[in-house]
């Protein structure tokens, strides 16, 4: 179960993945979560451990994982990592750069800075 939890050397994967892993079928790993569940359910959690566990993920954590363990203890799921749009990114950084610029002059030099572009626009 510390597979299917993220607590292992490997983020948290699929049922399927975990089940693979160690050699047993979904529906094994299905029965073992029930079981940790319903354990996690009775366990006595300190004012600590229940601020980690529902505290929003950062892009460093294994988000799925987190989420498995507050469901585990019968916590809320932790919220997501915000994830910075590229565009965002850009024109944040063009704007500390040069300093305020007019609308089409920011499109056009973060159209200039974009990685990828998409063949399919007009």
């Amino acid at each position: 179960m510390l597979d299917y939890h993220g607590l292992l050397d490997r983020p948290a994967g699929s049922s399927a993945q975990v089940a693979a892993r160690h050699h047993v079928t979904t529906r094994t790993v299905a029965n073992n979560i029930a079981a940790v569940r319903a354990a996690g359910l009775r366990i006595p959690l300190s004012a600590p451990l229940i601020a980690e566990a529902t505290r929003g993920s950062t892009q460093d954590d294994d988000h799925l994982g987190r989420a498995r363990i507050a469901t585990t203890l019968g916590l809320p799921t932790p919220a997501a990592a915000s994830v910075d749009h590229p565009t965002t990114v850009g024109a944040v950084r063009l704007l500390t750069a040069v300093g305020p610029l007019n609308l089409p002059a920011v499109a056009a030099a973060i159209a200039r800075t974009r990685r990828f572009r998409n063949p399919f626009r007009q």
